[in-house]
């Protein structure tokens, strides 16, 4: 196919324009099929492809019950040695928004593919790639059952998601940026789909050698994340941060329309001139920390949740320093309160020196009130 223009859209129910359901037949019809055709005449074969080959398409998807439609840049798309009953292999490339993408790999039985009470599907030597982004590993997929489960182990040397994430529009006055960010909310309170939770099984095991966030880099990423009939659970999340370690605990469980959480993150060790290095952020922040957030909390939305929060969050670190204006994301006000109470000359120096800071905050009903008083600091 060169040039193709492929169209898959949903209505309001969810059904596809690729579900092609011939009627309901009778028992004697039924029968019927499965007899021999006569002396002279033929069956024609069940529709079967040996090759297939997409060049320079485009595939748009629009989804019925949203409205939004996806439009994805097909370069090339080739599936091979596939038959019914053996195995395939499978190499896409193309792009969605200007971000280039690859997926291959081998698909071990189109038959069960097709037909998924023959048992689970299993995609060996899978290749992902996002950007320069390359991702590896194998899915073993059962969709057998009511609700679908899933097993994906990956692993990625270097993962960077930097560009992937919205970032702040830039330009405009101090007045509009202050406007726009009284608007915006911290916490969503849209409901969360709790039904979403609960409609497949999951494990994932993910492993990275490096990863780049927006505003955090880890080095040797370790994820075991299990969804069991909508319990989610993260046990654990561990990596190595700035010479330092990040332990994390989280569990999600359902509760009607709301849910529970209870999450536990340790991080130990942290040097933040190192973190800044990773980041490209040099000579920003210096200083070693250490922190703990203990917390429990249940509602509909985000918001809900963090207004239910109980627990504690402590922060310790000892002698460093930090680049005045990275104090900004305070707001206006707050920003210049808190460099007046740090340092007084803030507005003639490019750096406020601290030398130890001790942050703890006991958490009860979404309101975090600071203990840090007990302890000794400057």
């Amino acid at each position: 196919l060169i040039e193709p223009e492929i169209l898959i859209e949903t209505d309001t129910t969810g059904r596809s324009n690729l579900e092609f359901r011939p009627p309901e037949r009778s028992k004697t019809e039924a029968k019927k099929e499965k007899e021999p055709a006569p002396d002279g005449e033929s069956k024609l074969p069940a529709f079967m492809v040996g090759e297939m080959l997409i060049l320079n398409g485009r595939l748009n998807y629009k989804d019925g019950k949203s409205g939004k439609t996806i439009s994805v840049k097909l370069d090339r798309l080739s599936v091979l040695e596939t038959a019914v009953k053996s195995a395939l292999s499978f190499d896409l490339k193309g792009s969605v928004d200007g971000m280039s993408f690859g997926v291959s790999g081998r698909l071990a039985s189109l038959d069960r593919l097709i037909d998924p009470s023959l048992g689970p599907v299993k995609v060996t030597a899978l290749n992902i790639s996002i950007g320069q982004n390359k991702i590896t590993g194998s899915v073993d997929l059962d969709i057998s059952s009511k609700r679908p489960r899933a097993k994906l182990l990956l692993a990625s040397e270097n993962l960077d998601l930097g560009d992937l994430f919205d970032k702040e529009p830039s330009g405009g006055d101090e007045k509009s940026a202050k406007k726009a960010r009284k608007k915006k909310k911290v916490f969503s309170s849209e409901p969360i789909q709790i039904e979403s939770l609960k409609a497949v099984d999951l494990e994932l095991n993910l492993k990275i050698k490096k990863l780049i966030l927006p505003a955090l880099a880890m080095n040797d990423f370790d994820l075991d994340m299990k969804l069991n009939n909508g319990l989610l659970k993260i046990a654990p999340l561990k990596a190595g941060v700035g010479g330092g370690t990040l332990d994390v605990n989280l569990q999600i469980r359902p509760r009607g329309k709301a849910v529970n959480l209870d999450a536990r993150v340790n991080v130990a060790g942290l040097d933040l001139a190192s973190m800044g290095r990773e980041l490209k952020v040099t000579e920003a922040l210096s200083g070693r920390i250490d922190a703990d957030l203990n917390v429990k909390g249940s509602g509909a939305s985000i918001a809900a949740i963090m207004a239910s929060l109980n627990g504690e969050k402590k922060i310790v670190m000892g002698r460093g320093r930090i680049d005045n204006k990275y104090l900004k994301f305070l707001g206006g006000d707050l920003a210049s309160n808190v460099l007046s109470l740090l340092n007084p000359l803030a507005a003639k120096e490019d750096f406020t020196v601290v030398n130890c800071m001790v942050v703890d905050f006991g958490i009860t009903d979404g309101v975090a009130r600071s203990r840090s008083e007990e302890h000794t600091s400057e």
